[in-house]
Protein backbone atom coordinates (compact mmCIF):
# COMPACT_ATOMS: atom_id res chain seq x y z
CA UNK A 1 0.00 0.00 0.00
CA UNK A 2 1.12 3.43 -0.73
CA UNK A 3 1.23 6.15 1.97
CA UNK A 4 -0.07 9.42 1.19
CA UNK A 5 2.46 12.07 1.10
CA UNK A 6 -0.27 15.06 2.62
CA UNK A 7 0.16 14.76 6.50
CA UNK A 8 -3.70 16.72 5.98
CA UNK A 9 -5.18 14.17 3.77
CA UNK A 10 -3.23 11.38 6.19
CA UNK A 11 -4.80 12.54 9.37
CA UNK A 12 -8.28 13.24 7.91
CA UNK A 13 -8.46 9.74 6.42
CA UNK A 14 -7.63 8.42 10.11
CA UNK A 15 -10.24 10.47 11.18
CA UNK A 16 -12.99 9.25 8.41
CA UNK A 17 -11.77 5.16 9.54
CA UNK A 18 -12.53 6.08 13.39
CA UNK A 19 -15.74 8.07 12.34
CA UNK A 20 -16.83 5.18 10.31
CA UNK A 21 -15.36 2.49 12.93
CA UNK A 22 -13.89 0.64 10.20
CA UNK A 23 -12.53 -2.84 11.50
CA UNK A 24 -10.78 -3.83 8.49
CA UNK A 25 -8.53 -0.89 8.73
CA UNK A 26 -7.01 -1.50 12.33
CA UNK A 27 -3.54 -2.83 11.58
CA UNK A 28 -2.96 0.19 9.71
CA UNK A 29 -4.49 2.82 12.10
CA UNK A 30 -1.89 1.01 14.71
CA UNK A 31 1.06 0.98 12.50
CA UNK A 32 -0.08 4.80 11.81
CA UNK A 33 -0.50 5.71 15.30
CA UNK A 34 2.96 4.26 15.97
CA UNK A 35 4.84 5.34 12.99
CA UNK A 36 3.53 8.26 11.01
CA UNK A 37 5.96 11.10 10.92
CA UNK A 38 3.45 13.33 11.79
CA UNK A 39 2.04 13.83 15.29
CA UNK A 40 -2.11 14.83 14.24
CA UNK A 41 -1.60 11.37 11.67
CA UNK A 42 -0.14 9.88 15.05
CA UNK A 43 -2.91 11.38 17.20
CA UNK A 44 -6.06 11.32 14.83
CA UNK A 45 -4.56 7.14 14.28
CA UNK A 46 -4.59 6.76 17.74
CA UNK A 47 -8.19 7.75 18.44
CA UNK A 48 -9.57 5.54 15.33
CA UNK A 49 -7.85 2.90 17.50
CA UNK A 50 -9.53 3.24 20.23
CA UNK A 51 -13.23 3.92 18.64
CA UNK A 52 -13.19 0.83 16.35
CA UNK A 53 -11.68 -1.20 19.71
CA UNK A 54 -14.81 -0.14 21.51
CA UNK A 55 -16.96 -1.29 19.34
CA UNK A 56 -15.64 -4.34 18.74
CA UNK A 57 -15.91 -4.88 21.99
CA UNK A 58 -19.72 -3.94 22.21
CA UNK A 59 -20.47 -6.22 19.45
Amino acid sequence: MRQLRDPVAREGGARALGLIAEHRSLNALIFAAQADNDRDVRHSAQFAVEIIRTNLRRN
